[in-house]
């Protein structure tokens, strides 16, 4: 908008009579499909200050602004994602560890019962042969 002080359309509006905004600049930062931002520049000294030059380095900018963005979301959601994944592999490691001791500790407590049950049997066993031999 070249001169919006006095543009028959936004020349009564409040806000431009208030800050006697001549100058406006304003387009959509877009990702992909969607609007993700909207830039908005007015200049209260002089009318016509955004040239067609200076819209189109001024939406180059904003993109680069905008990828620089998403990048920096990225990265962020990344280290949140692999802070999780160190988290979650060690509670793996921790639960294996708890479950070999737990695993080694029943098969002493399994066999020390079966060592007597068995060494009971083998000597039923051998007595009854030495009282079948006499």
């Amino acid at each position: 908008l070249n001169d919006a002080l006095n543009d028959r359309m936004f020349g009564r509006d409040p806000y431009i009579q208030l800050e006697s905004v001549r100058s406006v600049m304003s387009f959509p930062q877009i990702r992909g499909d969607k609007v993700v931002n909207l830039i908005y520049l007015e200049n209260s000294r002089n009318a016509s200050v955004f040239q067609q030059q200076r819209v189109i380095i001024s939406k180059v900018i904003a993109q680069y602004v905008t990828n620089a963005l998403d990048n920096a979301a990225l990265y962020f959601q990344l280290e949140q994602t692999n802070k999780q994944l160190e988290i979650s592999t060690k509670e793996a490691l921790e639960a294996n560890q708890a479950k070999s001791l737990f695993l080694a500790n029943m098969s002493h407590e399994i066999r020390t019962p079966m060592n007597g049950i068995i060494g009971g049997i083998e000597l039923v066993m051998s007595s009854d042969q030495n009282l079948t031999n006499e």
